[in-house]
């Protein structure tokens, strides 16, 4: 759900550098950690990066409790922010700055700090949804006798923009209207935020005029949107509807206004795709790529290509989070370094933070440093909240069938890959969950029993190839082992189909390990894999291309980590509407998976028990349809200069969000 919308919503799915897994079920043997499990090296030595008496997210007592924004803004520090810290992250960040188009990790982080501080939801560190009262001034929530359920919503008259100007309901109207439209869509953002909202399809599919029934300008400081009666219930509507957050309209300069008429708000004239090229998209001045206004603790001063970083500075205009705090740090530089120089970089004082660590190899190296620091380094540790992993495109040449894919997984030994790459500081996963999700944990015991584990056997994986009728050669006569390289299958219209993977090689290493064996394992078995050396940027180019473009065939197999965003809604996850691409780019269909995941939606909001039963019932089928290989879940470790306080990561918070509320030592 990558959307203009807050972007603390805004990915199910954050794409990370993979630093640098039977047709049994149950523990595969030789695992150093099964999921779940005890793991001492994740249990001692911690250094909490938090201090008494500071505010950390913490969960109000009601998170939904109306509080005059005075008495929030009264707690909020009056020092100026003052340093700079450097957080170094393998994972390359791209140009693209506003949320809804690329997303790996590094961007996201960035995008905590700048976007999304006013709006009306916010999240504390458990991932509890909490009213931000800085931002909003009264809310209403509305059952409508047709069935449909309005949000009326009015936000206080003193928000500002990082360069003064006033924030209004229209900033709140324009981001709804403009993340809706198809025209989001065609530039390569998403067009899907107001789906739910009643009139969405309408006002998606016209030229912007159409007034969007589903979202209301109401005064100067109010507005509402209403929930379409089809859509309810709906697990996330809070999260996905009733949090709303404003996008800088003046500043973006777009020439139609946002007006309401009484039956919906609309643009003023229709929207004009040049016109949007020009002002969103342009290499040197397009907001995509320079996002000069915020509403956030921070603001984006520049991209610097050449040493692959994003610098932020405090913005000045920022009144205060909901918990009532200001960044106390002045400048936040995320910039790319090596995985293999990561820690040097930290032991020497180029950068202040590490990203979390992964595998045996970083973990241990960083520990030795932080051992030999004199107490000027330190380390968090957690489960991590997401997954290393191979990505398929499901749509593209032979990783659009499912026996290849199973038979992909069966070619891997992924329990003496685990090992090797974490060495006890991760663990096994046999599916797209990650060891800190409330969701796994609530699931463990079913998925021991019943999760299939793929242990290593190249003989199920050419069963699986046969099942799926890869039996024939390149002349369409039977394969024949011993002299038949490739697999060939027959398909609807006649034509043969090679059993061929193209592999975007960024040469991680979880990569390398995998490059040692897959290829020859496969080849074994007739499956092609041409590996290609890319960079992560083009990785993720390339896994969001559009359907059935060039850049999209190029390759159906990528190795990288995913981590979870704080909303999961899997009906955008698995969504087979080209819409949801940028949460869906595997493009995985299935008509049980669409059944399932239409079932999740209609989940009351709260009932966590039913929520949770569900979704073990959506891992077990995932681990049958194999869209993603899960390689691992680690133990992640993250190194930091003891000079940076206040420091409060966690399996749920990441960075970006951690940093606003981290101070420096005196």
């Amino acid at each position: 759900m990558k959307k203009l919308l807050a972007t603390l919503l805004s990915v199910a799915m954050v794409v990370a550098m993979a630093a640098g897994c039977n047709g049994s079920t149950g523990k595969p043997e030789g695992s150093t950690a099964e999921a779940g499990e005890s793991n001492p090296a994740a249990e001692s030595g911690d250094k909490s990066g938090a201090e008494a008496g500071m505010p950390d997210m913490s969960t109000p007592e009601d998170p939904m409790a109306a509080v005059p924004q005075a008495e929030i803004l009264a707690k909020v520090p009056k020092t100026e922010p003052k340093g700079t810290v450097v957080y170094g992250t393998p994972t390359e960040p791209d140009e693209n700055i506003m949320t809804g188009f690329t997303n790996p990790a590094s961007n996201q982080n960035m995008r905590y700090m700048i976007m999304g501080g006013y709006s009306t939801f916010s999240y504390s560190k458990d991932n509890t949804l909490v009213r931000n009262n800085v931002a909003l001034k009264d809310f209403k929530q509305v059952e409508n006798p047709d069935g449909t359920l309005t949000f009326e919503e009015e936000i206080y008259d003193n928000l500002k923009w990082s360069d003064g100007s006033p924030i209004t309901a229209k900033d709140y109207v324009f981001n709804m209207l403009l993340s809706s439209h198809k025209n989001m869509t065609e530039l390569g953002g998403d067009g899907s935020s107001g789906m739910p909202l009643v009139g969405y399809k309408a006002f998606n599919e016209g030229d912007g005029t159409v007034p969007f029934k589903g979202v209301r300008l109401l005064g100067d400081y109010k507005f509402s949107v209403t929930v379409a009666k089809e859509e309810l219930p709906n697990y996330y509507i809070m999260d996905l509807v009733a949090t709303q957050s404003p996008f800088p309209m003046k500043a973006l300069g777009l020439s139609p206004d946002v007006v309401d008429k009484g039956e919906g708000a609309a643009f003023s004239k229709a929207l004009d795709m040049e016109e949007m090229k020009a002002k969103l998209m342009d290499p040197v001045k397009g907001f995509v790529y320079t996002y000069p206004v915020t509403d956030a603790p921070y603001k984006f001063v520049e991209f610097d290509k050449a040493n692959k970083a994003l610098v932020m500075e405090a913005n000045p205009e920022f009144l205060g989070t909901y918990d009532g705090w200001k960044p106390q740090i002045k400048k936040v530089i995320i910039k790319h370094s090596q995985d293999k120089l990561i820690n040097d970089e930290l032991a020497s004082g180029a950068i202040d933070v590490a990203a979390e660590a992964s595998g045996k190899k970083n973990i241990e190296d960083g520990l030795a440093k932080m051992k030999a620091s004199n107490g000027k380094l330190a380390v968090l540790k957690y489960e991590r909240n997401g997954f290393g992993d191979i990505q398929f495109q499901c749509d593209v040449g032979a990783t659009q069938f499912k026996e290849v894919r199973q038979a992909v997984t069966y070619a891997i030994d992924r329990v003496d890959l685990m090992n090797k790459y974490t060495g006890g500081y991760g663990a096994l996963v046999h599916a797209e969950y990650g060891l800190a999700q409330p969701e796994y944990k609530a699931n463990k015991k079913l998925f021991d029993e019943k999760m299939n584990t793929y242990s290593f056997n190249l003989n199920k994986a050419k069963e699986c190839l046969v099942k799926g009728g890869w039996t024939l050669n390149s002349a369409g006569k039977p394969f024949v082992e011993g002299t038949d390289k490739v697999r060939y299958k027959k398909l609807e219209d006649g034509s043969l189909m090679a059993c061929q993977i193209n592999w975007a090689n960024t040469g991680t290493a979880v990569a390398e390990l995998l490059n040692a064996t897959l290829p020859s394992n496969l080849a074994s078995i007739g499956v092609a894999l041409n590996s290609e050396s890319v960079n992560f940027p083009k990785m993720i180019k390339a896994m969001y291309a559009p359907l059935g473009s060039a850049e999209r065939k190029q390759y159906n197999m990528f190795v990288l980590g995913l981590g979870f965003a704080i909303v999961k809604p899997v009906w955008q996850d698995y969504s087979e509407d080209p819409v949801y691409l940028s949460n869906n780019p595997s493009q995985l269909k299935d008509k049980k998976l669409t059944e399932l995941i239409n079932k999740m939606k209609a989940t009351k909001p709260g009932d966590k028990k039913t929520w949770y039963a569900e979704y073990g019932e959506l891992q077990l089928l995932l681990n049958d349809l194999m869209g993603k290989v899960p390689l691992y879940s680690d133990i992640y470790h993250s190194f930091y200069n003891t000079k940076v306080k206040n420091l409060n990561l966690n399996s749920l918070v990441s960075f970006g969000r951690a940093v606003v509320y981290a101070t420096l030592a005196e």
